[in-house]
């Protein structure tokens, strides 16, 4: 039938004319016309193209894994099995409609299978949608079987009371959905702020250079791509995200070679000693020539420890991307290259808010790697003091920052101060705040109730190594622990979280040679990026391989291995704790890694 033809045609093409909106956004936005090569750019994704990686179905069995383990997190083991029915009843009454059905299943799942990206979820929708659709075709066998059977009876005609057996066995039918459904909803609640906006309303209000670049994460290219390509806000920058740590590697070398100022939003290895890098913001510049002057408005200060000299520093009481801290950026110059690496710390003499020790440079540019005279910009963020217990806030508060090695006792530091702020300020700043909604539709009341905290219910397992108290280590295992120049180490984790975890921490695995030199390293979620630490169950054990990528160029000797975890926000490593419950270090060390005989 033509005119059926002509109607299907219709159906498909009209879900498609919302592409349509990005040509009139584009001139709205740029003042210019889109373009058509632009147009199918960004329709085909082009800049995400380097995810997709056609033949992972076959050379990753791990592919396997995520997918199914977001399969069963939706749907449960019941529900699948209802579905299996629902499509096995269709298959057998509309057998043209379910092989569409399961075509479109299996071409949105093996698209994921192939697309290596964290927000894999998002793109397995379309194949969840068929699945809900065999689901309701599954009940409702289940229940043409109960009517069929002359299980649908009512004890009492005129009060329509059914069957309590009957009711409960619905009840279980439903209620893994129902517990599920439950389980999800502050997974997917999106009625608090979680502040990105204002972070990268905050980045892109930096004084960044014309036409320059940001190496971005999966997660920090959401509100900075957006607030450019929505909002108008710096539309000459380059904000890319890119599939893995050589193709980065590979943007910067490239864009610096060609002049282009380049920052960082991401954490990448082995820049320096090869860069100069420092602070704008909580951006990392990295650049091919060292900063010899101060930026005009620095306060000047004279402050010295040892070879490292505090030349000045800019202070905002509130941060301009989380307005419950205060942020300041130190500019430090060595006046002699320190042998061992030091640390920065820092704290509020009164209040409390001391910060873990971090490298300078927003945790990317270790003290031993700095030329001398070289002028470096560091950048933190610390808790504002507490003000309770302060009796009137007509007192001071100083801030005070220290240099020690990893891990230091922070009463054994010599701190120095580097200015007194008057508490008076931050009570008003904090009156301000304390204006707060405190729930979806909930009113606006003067301040909220800390939640109730949680118990740590789990037990560390004998022999584990223990971060921070909220995740352990239970194992680590190298199929083959011998190097091959160019090739693979294959790392198997086993992780087990032992606490609810808001934030999302980034596992790092680095293979060293014998002078701790970085010769193969991955960053990543858990399980390729899928299973982010705050959706872990308390108790959750993960299975979490990685595929480590080496040198090219490894020369003989022995190679050791470092595990561990850190978040991306602020790159602060999780300590690992000893027995005592204090830190011994921020990773684990596992030696015995040789190179392959040639």
């Amino acid at each position: 039938n033509p005119k059926s033809k002509i109607q299907n045609l219709l159906a498909f093409l009209l879900p498609l004319s919302l592409y349509l909106y990005l040509p009139l956004r584009w001139q709205a936005v740029n003042g210019e016309p889109m373009g058509l090569a632009r147009f199918v750019d960004w329709v085909v994704g082009g800049r995400f193209q380097g995810a997709l990686q056609w033949t992972a179905w076959l050379r990753d069995p791990t592919r396997y894994q995520v997918i199914g383990r977001l399969f069963l997190a939706e749907w449960g083991w019941l529900n699948l099995a209802i579905i299996t029915l629902g499509f096995l009843v269709l298959l057998r009454r509309q057998g043209r409609f379910a092989l569409v059905l399961a075509l479109t299943w299996l071409g949105y799942t093996f698209y994921c299978l192939n697309y290596y990206v964290p927000d894999l979820a998002v793109f397995l929708l379309p194949a969840h949608l068929v699945m809900a659709l065999c689901w309701a075709a599954g009940l409702g066998a289940v229940g043409k079987w109960q009517v069929a059977s002359g299980k649908w009876q009512a004890i009492n005609p005129k009060s329509k009371i059914q069957n309590p057996k009957l009711a409960l066995f619905w009840l279980a039918l439903f209620l893994p959905t129902l517990t599920a459904a439950a389980t999800h909803w502050p997974a997917v609640d999106r009625s608090q702020d979680d502040g990105r906006t204002r972070w990268g309303e905050a980045v892109l209000s930096l004084p960044l250079p014309e036409g320059a670049a940001i190496l971005a994460d999966s997660e920090k290219i959401a509100p900075l791509y957006y607030l450019q390509q929505a909002e108008g806000h710096r539309p000459d920058l380059d904000i890319l995200v890119l599939p893995d740590e050589a193709t980065y590697r590979a943007e910067l070398d490239g864009r610096l070679a060609a002049g282009q100022p380049v920052y960082l939003a991401r954490y990448l290895p082995g820049l320096e000693g090869i860069y100069f890098m420092r602070s704008l913001g909580p951006l990392t510049e990295v650049a091919t020539q060292a900063m010899n002057t101060l930026p005009a408005g620095v306060t000047p200060s004279s402050l010295a420890f040892g070879p490292l000299h505090l030349l000045g520093y800019d202070l905002e009481l509130e941060a301009a991307e989380d307005p419950t801290k205060t942020a300041v950026t130190f500019y430090w110059r060595a006046v002699e290259r320190p042998s061992e690496t030091q640390l920065v710390y820092l704290r509020w003499q009164e209040g409390g808010g001391a910060t873990a020790g971090q490298h300078p440079a927003n945790n990317y540019y270790p003290t031993t790697a700095w030329d001398v005279g070289e002028i470096v910009a560091d950048y933190h963020t610390l808790a504002r003091p507490n003000l309770s217990g302060l009796g009137d806030l007509t007192g001071l508060a100083n801030l005070q920052v220290a240099w020690g090695p990893p891990f230091a006792r922070l009463e054994t530091l010599a701190w120095q101060t580097v200015t007194t702020v008057n508490l008076g300020e931050l009570k008003e700043m904090r009156e301000i705040e304390e204006a707060a909604r405190c729930g979806w539709l909930a009113p606006v009341t003067g301040g909220c109730l800390p939640a109730e905290a949680e118990t740590n219910p789990i037990v560390l397992p004998s022999g584990a190594t223990n971060f921070a108290d909220k995740i352990a280590l239970l194992n680590v295992e190298m199929p083959d622990p011998i190097l091959r120049p160019g090739g693979q180490l294959a790392v198997n984790l086993t992780w087990q979280g032992l606490a609810p975890l808001s934030d999302n921490y980034t596992v790092f695995v680095q293979v060293l040679d014998a002078q701790d030199k970085i010769v193969g390293q991955v960053d990543a979620w858990p399980l390729q990026g899928t299973f982010p630490t705050s959706q872990w169950p308390v108790g959750q054990v993960v299975e979490d391989p990685y595929q480590v990528q080496l040198a090219a160029d490894l020369p003989a000797g022995n190679y050791h291995l470092y595990v561990g975890w850190y978040l991306l926000a602020t790159l602060e490593r999780l300590p690992v704790l000893g027995e005592d419950g204090r830190p011994v270090d921020d990773k684990v060390i596992v030696a015995g890694l040789q190179r392959a005989t040639p």
